[in-house]
């Protein structure tokens, strides 16, 4: 009910009572609300039970159980996979979203794991306070190659693999640790190289300049 209160556009636990008292017999029975015992009609659950509801969910694992419900519909065919798939990791903001906590309120950062071709949200996770995107990007992918069929079953400390994923991602991680990782999980990598490796940089350039010093033209056609 609350997923479909969101997507409506209820961006409070009031306006999603709202959203859920307005709905129809049928539609509320369709969202599993319960029944009333003596009239057997489905009953829109009060703002107090949605606000107890969210807030005793884990987040984490919520996150986990949807990535890999949609990673499954990906590999089923559902939408057609592609021999080599890309995987974008990028970190947002969550727009709108306050944390209530004891020493003040502060903005949900959350690093996710995208699919090139589907832009299916495969994997995310909550970025912690004292941490950034680089700290969050092996254990990323390790959630999303889990969710794959064939993989190891939740628990399972060994690294997925990630046979046939290309990860691309900002100049934020261009990061030696990371890169090996994913290269020891079986998987390739595309990033972007800024100023902020300049010694990198720079062998790159130096690599794809021609003998006077100056890259070739781009292409027409790739």
């Amino acid at each position: 009910m609350v997923a479909a209160a969101t997507i409506s556009g209820a961006r409070s636990f009031r306006s999603v009572a709202d959203y859920v008292a307005d709905l129809t017999p049928e539609a509320l029975a369709r969202l599993g609300a319960r029944r009333h015992p003596v009239t057997g009609q489905p009953v829109p659950p009060s703002e107090a039970t949605i606000r107890r509801t969210v807030k005793d969910v884990d987040a984490d694992e919520a996150d986990t159980i949807v990535g890999t419900w949609l990673h499954a519909k990906v590999m089923a065919g559902v939408v057609t996979p592609k021999a080599w798939r890309g995987l974008a990791l990028d970190g947002k903001t969550l727009k709108g979203a306050w944390e209530e906590v004891d020493t003040g309120a502060g903005k949900v950062r959350l690093f996710s794991a995208l699919t090139h071709a589907e832009g299916v949200v495969v994997g995310q996770r909550k970025i912690p306070d004292n941490t950034g995107e680089q700290a969050q990007m092996i254990p990323l992918l390790d959630q999303v190659a889990a969710a794959q069929p064939g993989d190891q079953q939740p628990g399972d400390q060994q690294p997925g693999d990630l046979s046939g994923v290309v990860v691309t991602a900002d100049a934020l991680h261009v990061h030696r640790c990371n890169v090996e990782q994913i290269l020891e999980r079986n998987g390739e990598y595309v990033l972007t190289v800024k100023r902020n490796q300049p010694i990198l940089r720079n062998t790159i350039k130096d690599l794809f300049a021609d003998a006077n010093g100056s890259f070739p033209p781009c292409p027409r056609h790739v």
